[in-house]
C-alpha cells in the first residue's frame, strides 16, 4: 500500500481510490481523536480492488476496521462507470464491506458511522458547502442486509444515525463451562463467574459475539475501567469455545443518578484488536438487553464506552431495528494505490 499526494506521479495503470481516517462516537463537543477511528475507502465497484488486497490494506491500516465503500458491487455489462449521486431526497445508495487487521467482518457500526461522515464529507467538499447535501444514505452489505443511516444538524453538530438489525441475545448453555472461562480471563483466575457476572449471552444471528453482563457496583465506571483481561488467552476462547467469542461485549448498569444509563467496553484479540474503543454493532445487543432490564421500552438510552478514547452513544431499540446515534470526526483525507 501507498499513499501518495500528488496525481501527476502516477503512472497511467495505478488509479487512486479515495481514503479516510475518521473518528466515529466522539466524545465532548465533537473532539478529534476521540472514539473509535475507522479508514473508510472508496471505490466505483467493489470488485476494482480483490478481497485479498482489501485485507492488505485492512492490516496495514492498523485500525480497527476499515470500511469499503462502492456504487455497487460489479461494474455494468456495457462498462460505462456512472456514479449514483445524490437524490431529490438528498439520499445516496452504496455498497458497503468492513475488514479487521485479519478478517472481514459481518457488521462494523463505527466504520458504518466513519462511511456516512466521509460520504458526507466528499459531497460537501465537492459542492464547495458545508450545509447538509446528503441526509440520507442506504448501504447494501453482504452479510448484514440493507443499513440505512440519516445525518441531521443538531446545534453546530452533524449527528448520525444508523439503523441496524437488532440482535436478541440469548443466555448461553447453563451447563458451558464459558461463564467461568470468561470470568478467568477478563476479571481474574481466583474468581467464581458469579462473583461478578449476571451472565453471559450470545447473539444467535452475528458468529461470534457476546454480551458479558457485570453484575451492578457502586461505582460501576470505575469498575469496569478497572478490567484488565488475560488477551493471549482471551484470544484462545475464540477457537476452543463452542460459541466461538471473539468480540466480547462487557457492561454494567450506571448508576441511577448518572446521566448514562449503561457502559461497555469490547475486547477483541481474535479480530487483531485487543481493545475496540468504541463499538457500534455491540449496541445491536446491548440495546435489546437494557431496554428489557431498565424497563424503558420505547425510549432511547444515553451510554459511554470506557475505552482510553472513549465513546458516547445514544440508542434506540426499534422493533427489529437499533438507532444508534453519535457525532463523527474526519482526521485525515488521502489517496490509496492498491
Amino acid at each position: 500500500m501507498r499513499t501518495i499526494i500528488e496525481n501527476q506521479f502516477l503512472k497511467k495503470s495505478e488509479k487512486p481510490f479515495p481514503t479516510f481516517v475518521v473518528d466515529a462516537f466522539t466524545t465532548g463537543d465533537n473532539l478529534a481523536y476521540t472514539g473509535n477511528p475507522a479508514g473508510v475507502v472508496f471505490m466505483n465497484y467493489d470488485d476494482e480492488i480483490p478481497d485479498e488486497t482489501k485485507q492488505k490494506i485492512a492490516t496495514s491500516m492498523k485500525l480497527s476496521q476499515t470500511a469499503f465503500v462502492a456504487w455497487d458491487w460489479t461494474k455494468p455489462e456495457d462498462g460505462a462507470c456512472r456514479e449514483p449521486g445524490v437524490d431529490d431526497r438528498k439520499t445516496l445508495k452504496r455498497t458497503i464491506r468492513w475488514y479487521s487487521p485479519t478478517h472481514e467482518c459481518n457488521l462494523c457500526g463505527h466504520a458504518t458511522v466513519g462511511s456516512v461522515k466521509s460520504l458526507l464529507k466528499y459531497y460537501q467538499d465537492k459542492t464547495n458547502t458545508n450545509d447538509l447535501v446528503v441526509e440520507n444514505i442506504e448501504f447494501k452489505s453482504k452479510f448484514s442486509g440493507n443499513l440505512f443511516a440519516s445525518i441531521e444538524k443538531q446545534d453546530d453538530a452533524e449527528v448520525i444515525t444508523i439503523d441496524l438489525p437488532v440482535n436478541l441475545p440469548k443466555s448461553i448453555d447453563p451447563d458451558s463451562t464459558l461463564r467461568q472461562q470468561i470470568t478467568e480471563t477478563i476479571f481474574g483466575a481466583s474468581l467464581q463467574w458469579n462473583d461478578v457476572l449476571e451472565d453471559v449471552f450470545y447473539a444467535p444471528t452475528i458468529p461470534n459475539y457476546l454480551l458479558v453482563v457485570m453484575k451492578s457496583t457502586e461505582d460501576p465506571e470505575q469498575t469496569l475501567r478497572n478490567v484488565s483481561p488475560n488477551f493471549p488467552e482471551l484470544e484462545k476462547l475464540a477457537y476452543i469455545s463452542e460459541y466461538h467469542p471473539g468480540a466480547i461485549f462487557v457492561t454494567i448498569k450506571a448508576r441511577d443518578e448518572d446521566p448514562d444509563d449503561f457502559y461497555a467496553r469490547t475486547f477483541a484479540p481474535y479480530f487483531g484488536v485487543n481493545e475496540d474503543p468504541s463499538s457500534g454493532s455491540a449496541h445491536t445487543l446491548l440495546t435489546p438487553y437494557w431496554t428489557k432490564k431498565l424497563g424503558k421500552d420505547g425510549q432511547a438510552l444515553h451510554t459511554r464506552h470506557l475505552s482510553a478514547r472513549g465513546g458516547k452513544l445514544k440508542v434506540l431499540w426499534d422493533g427489529d431495528r437499533v438507532l444508534i446515534s453519535g457525532t463523527a470526526r474526519v482526521v485525515i483525507k488521502g489517496e490509496i494505490i492498491p
